[in-house]
């Protein structure tokens, strides 16, 4: 037997079917856009993790005045200590005839023997890396490359450590260190007035007076390792 107040619940939701099914339409869309939203979350997740792992982003970052390359086989041997990869890089004014001003372009260097990278690897959109008896070719930023027409065979101008070198571009390139290419203290990329640019250890070094040492160096920890305690010793 239905109880009188029930009766009075059905009697009323059959005078109310719109509202409900209106009701009902609202929430399930509700539901399914959360559920769209969880699922397309964690594949951003899986595919950032995917290719910070496959381009092998370190762990650790650290910029110097000047260090010799002993060094860094000394931060090898630390404990917790994977990978270590000793680089030079500095910030550079470029000069593209299409622009009104200057733009900026900050330079890292590449293994001297022309091998790939240890840590933070180039992904190649285009061209390929520069050779190791080439000193002035170099791969550009996509987005920077994008926003100004560059390709693979054109020419930039870089001055570099005061002065002016001409810079072929052989390659274009991504890197997961730099998924935000924008200066430092910029909350809004540029992309026409700074690039990331990737150059030979060798002819870095020698432009910038840093043969046989380096001003930047990227770690890898080894599994179980914190980097606090890594960063201490």
């Amino acid at each position: 037997m239905i109880d009188p107040l029930d009766r009075k619940l059905l009697r009323d939701m059959g005078k109310m079917k719109g509202q409900i099914i209106a009701v009902s339409l609202v929430m399930a869309c509700g539901l399914a856009m959360m559920i769209m939203t969880r699922s397309l979350i964690m594949t951003l997740e899986s595919t950032r993790s995917t290719y910070y792992q496959k381009y092998a982003l370190a762990d650790i970052f650290a910029n110097l005045k000047r260090a010799p390359l002993s060094v860094a086989g000394q931060i090898a041997t630390l404990p917790g200590v994977a990978t270590v990869e000793p680089r030079v890089s500095l910030d550079v004014t470029l000069d593209l005839p299409g622009l009104s001003e200057p733009a900026t372009g900050h330079i890292i260097s590449l293994p001297e023997d022309g091998g790939p990278q240890k840590l933070n690897r180039v992904f190649l959109r285009k061209g390929r890396f520069p050779r190791s008896d080439e000193r002035r070719e170099v791969v550009l930023g996509e987005s920077f490359a994008e926003a100004n027409g560059l390709q693979p065979g054109d020419s930039l101008v870089a001055v570099i450590n005061g002065r002016r070198e001409t810079l072929k571009v052989c390659g274009i390139g991504l890197s997961p260190e730099y998924v935000f290419e924008a200066r430092a203290g910029e909350t809004l990329p540029d992309h026409k007035r700074f690039s990331v640019i990737w150059m030979n250890y060798r002819a870095l070094a020698v432009a910038y007076n840093m043969d046989g040492a380096f001003n930047d160096i990227v770690v890898d920890l080894a599994p179980g390792a914190r980097a606090e305690t890594v960063i201490e010793e």
